[in-house]
């Protein structure tokens, strides 16, 4: 079958979209599918460091064909926006989608699958389907507008209603919607009949396998012997990573646990302050990992963190680390809404606990009863990690997509 994905990140790149549909896509070419991603040029700022130099084959280029990894990849030049201007970057939403639509002329295709966000990519993906007259299935990993709102992102009114309106229309034009969690489907059932609407998980990182955690890891940070609770992800306002370090300052004199905090975002620099400010030396900021060592740096920890801060988030999410470290085989502390798909998830696997944000008196004492006890930190990682297998792995999830595509090409 010839499958076109739209997203409007892919590696070189990093970060959830890139990753997850690259998955997506190798996957789909393993089991015989020809698979094309249609996507924009890389932005430098969302690239490793080791691996800038790959940004020069890019340059003055409009328009690109590539493989990587076998597979197709057809790159169109767009709007890039800084980093760190939101207006501009809210700007690119809306000129990233019509340089994929003409991209996706180029792509042959029984099916189009897009990720959204952005929003406005389902709209291409809607035209492109139009012409080539093949299913469109929209993937919504964010409830925009929604999810944007909450975190006062998008404020003005009319953009507001501008959204909303390219909600509707993205949600009734497409043939079917994918989403990653329970709670997304019964509020996106809101809009659009429930039947149009199938639940399928991401998928954990195809490169995490349960390892020892005494590894090189470990060994490089010299925390070979101590007791490591990690948060591993983007450190933006909706986290409640301040939590993190409220609890890390309860237990600094408990000099055997130490906190690696992993990742950049926005309030990066507040948390290095506020550590450096409280003398925090049990906690340990690390950039981005590649690829590679993300699988090492779950496993060198004992206890893995997901957090939300309840006051922002108020659409339902699963964050993709959670099926990470399940699938690293770690023990669990989820410090987020209580009424969300999250506790669901960790309570049917029970795989460790659930805690309300904002509270690092709670936090620590969840970490200590991990602590404490040895022997619940490897109960909680072997139950995580059958139940990544038997749900979160690529392959599961791909074949719910394949039974998919063939049900609404049997429709059209």
């Amino acid at each position: 079958m010839n499958i076109t994905l739209l997203v409007m990140y892919f590696p070189p790149e990093i970060g959830s979209a890139s990753h997850l549909f690259y998955e997506f896509a190798e996957e789909l070419t393993k089991r015989g599918h020809k698979v094309t991603v249609v996507t924009t040029f890389p932005r430098e700022y969302n690239l490793n460091k080791d691996e800038l130099h790959l940004m020069s084959k890019y340059k003055r280029k409009a328009f690109l064909r590539e493989k990587i990894d076998g597979i197709n990849v057809i790159r169109v030049r767009s709007l890039q926006a800084p980093r760190d201007s939101p207006i501009l970057r809210g700007l690119e939403h809306f000129f990233v989608p019509l340089s994929v639509t003409l991209g996706g002329l180029f792509a042959k295709s029984d099916v189009i699958v897009v990720y959204s966000p952005p929003l406005p990519l389902g709209l291409a993906g809607w035209v492109l389907s139009k012409i080539k007259r093949v299913p469109l299935i929209v993937n919504i990993q964010d409830l925009y507008p929604q999810a944007a709102i909450d975190l006062g992102l998008l404020k003005n009114p009319i953009l507001i209603e501008i959204f909303r309106v390219i909600e509707k229309l993205v949600y009734e034009l497409s043939d079917h919607i994918t989403v990653h969690s329970e709670g997304n489907k019964q509020h996106i059932a809101e809009k659009v009949p429930e039947e149009k609407i199938t639940v399928i998980p991401n998928w954990h990182n195809s490169d995490i396998k349960v390892s020892d955690r005494y590894n090189e890891f470990r060994k490089k940070l010299g925390i070979i012997d101590k007791f490591v609770v990690t948060y591993a992800g983007i450190m933006s306002y909706s986290q409640d990573i301040e939590t993190i370090v409220d609890a890390a300052a309860l237990l600094k004199d408990k000099k055997d646990i130490v906190f690696l905090l992993v990742g950049d975002g926005p309030q990066k620099g507040d948390i290095e302050r506020k550590v450096e400010l409280l003398g925090l030396d049990n906690v340990l900021m690390l950039p981005f990992q590649p690829k590679e060592k993300y699988s090492m740096l779950l496993a060198a920890s004992d206890v893995c963190l997901v957090t939300l801060d309840a006051n922002r988030v108020k659409t339902p999410v699963v964050p993709r680390k959670l099926n990470d470290i399940m699938a690293a085989g770690r023990a669990v502390i989820a410090n987020v809404p209580l009424d969300g798909d999250v506790p669901k998830i960790v309570r049917e696997a029970e795989c460790g606990y659930c805690i309300e944000p904002k509270n690092p008196e709670n936090l620590v004492e969840a970490i200590l009863e991990l602590y404490n006890n040895p022997h619940l930190v490897e109960k909680f990682g072997r139950n995580g990690a059958e139940y990544a297998r038997n749900n979160f792995a690529i392959g599961v999830c791909c074949s719910k997509y394949e039974k998919l595509f063939e049900s609404l090409r049997k429709f059209k």
